[in-house]
């Protein structure tokens, strides 16, 4: 699937559409930087939704909470956010969100099994095939 960029006039709609569909999935959240490369910041944790810190201004802020009452709750913000791409499985489960900051970061947020959230033109060794 690929991604798809999102309108900033669209930006509520679309974080509260995939906050809804993906409720309580495990989500893995992961930010790359082109100086430090790919940091993990949240993994394995309940979605509890991805929200826009100011519905006035969206480019304040992005704010993504997961967690549950054993394991406790987390959060992750993202300042400044400049592009939002996201990308949805027709299995009903799997998505992907893509937040770009003002400083280059990209944030990837990712539900659904590992396997339906691999990139674009990873070899599989020949387990799944299609056509282009």
């Amino acid at each position: 699937m690929q991604m798809q960029s999102i309108s900033i006039t669209e930006w509520k709609t679309c974080l509260d559409h995939f906050s809804r569909a993906h409720h309580d999935q495990n989500v893995r959240v992961e930010t790359f930087s082109p100086d430090k490369g790919t940091h993990c910041n949240l993994q394995e944790l309940p979605l509890l939704g991805v929200t826009l810190e100011s519905a006035a201004d969206p480019m304040v802020g992005i704010s993504i909470e997961a967690g549950d009452a054993k394991r406790g709750r987390y959060s992750h913000s993202i300042a400044e956010p400049v592009e939002i791409a996201v990308a949805e499985w027709n299995d009903g489960v799997s998505g992907k969100l893509e937040i770009t900051a003002a400083d280059g970061r990209t944030t990837r947020v990712s539900v659904g099994p590992a396997e339906e959230c691999l990139a674009p033109g990873v070899i599989t060794d020949g387990l799944w095939e299609h056509d282009e």
